[in-house]
């Protein structure tokens, strides 16, 4: 009869180790959950930014068309501050949070720059990706006064091959 104190004992420490798999279990439930809800919200960011960009896309391809006489203007008077002045106009209104746009030919010459001379080495990459394979797979990169991401497209005829080239603020992105 004297054995009850280790009863007691074993009772006890098996009991606790119960409490401590169900402690674990219950943690490890927990971690797989947040994961899980983790995974699924950054699916739903990245499929939002991915639908934004194919819209700016789309965007800049019709602005490009519906603007094309000016930008032609732009293109054959490219030190015309009233051309100039008039396609940024009409580049706020259509890109409200636009950062910088230029226009350049299919082997990246500028024509218009108004980068103030620092159009970006990434930037100057992906002009010539896009006029080589078609590819503008954006990428933030730096700019001296804000990080930002660059879309482009073709503005083709019979007589001239060029790309309209905007970038936009990345903080756009975090609204």
């Amino acid at each position: 009869m004297k054995s009850y104190p280790v009863y007691i004992l074993i009772t006890v420490a098996f009991f606790g180790l119960v409490l401590l798999w169900i402690a674990i279990a219950r943690n490890d439930e927990f971690i797989r959950h947040n994961e899980a809800v983790a995974h699924q919200a950054t699916a739903g960011v990245a499929d939002e930014i991915a639908r934004y960009i194919v819209n700016k896309k789309r965007l800049v391809k019709l602005f490009s068309k519906e603007q094309r006489p000016l930008l032609d203007q732009v293109i054959r008077q490219p030190d015309s501050e009233a051309y100039h002045q008039q396609l940024n106009d009409k580049l706020r209104e259509f890109f409200p949070g636009y950062f910088n746009f230029t226009i350049t030919d299919y082997e990246g010459g500028t024509y218009i720059d108004d980068f103030d001379g620092q159009l970006n080495m990434l930037c100057q990459v992906d002009i010539v990706d896009f006029a080589l394979n078609d590819l503008n797979s954006p990428r933030l990169h730096p700019h001296p006064f804000m990080y930002h991401f660059d879309i482009m497209a073709r503005m083709a005829d019979t007589t001239t091959n060029h790309i309209l080239f905007v970038s936009f603020s990345a903080d756009i992105l975090g609204d």
